[in-house]
């Protein structure tokens, strides 16, 4: 027996969230079972899934294998920079060998100018330790990879 959909904006709003979280785990799931990450549409399709819910401003690291596989997915919270000792720490912990950062920001206002200093400092210290900074994903109502736009 099929459920029976109502006009109820509440109920419809549910049954959204209920699918969308769905499909993110689906999502998650995937990558967690050793798909890499190929495509900067993968990586936006995972990032926009972590942060739909979040109402705060979000620093997240996806700590990668040498394919390209999600070892971890670290979130920082609201206004905590992505400083590179902070980096290193979680690169050492599962021996990740790339990187990618993501920002997401509920006011819809990222800039990557912004973010410039912080992630040239971070590139150079990855580098340091032979680990790789692949992206960098702004995400608010949509996904931006600087990698795509050449900006990284």
């Amino acid at each position: 027996m099929h459920k029976q959909i109502t006009s109820d904006k509440s109920a419809e709003f549910n049954s959204e969230r209920e699918l969308l979280d769905k499909a993110y785990l689906l999502i998650q799931s995937r990558f967690k079972q050793g798909e890499g990450f190929t495509e900067p549409s993968m990586v936006k399709e995972f990032v926009q899934g972590s942060y739909q819910q979040c109402s705060t401003e979000v620093a997240g690291l996806l700590l990668l294998d040498s394919q390209h596989r999600l070892i971890d997915n670290v979130e920082f919270e609201e206004g905590e920079e992505l400083a590179a000792s902070m980096v290193y720490r979680e690169v050492l912990k599962v021996n990740a060998a790339a990187v990618i950062v993501s920002y997401f920001s509920p006011s819809k206002e990222l800039n990557h100018s912004d973010k410039e200093h912080e992630l040239s400092t971070l590139k150079s210290a990855l580098n340091l330790i032979d680990v790789s900074l692949l992206d960098c994903m702004l995400v608010t109502d949509e996904v931006v990879s600087l990698a795509e736009r050449g900006l990284l």
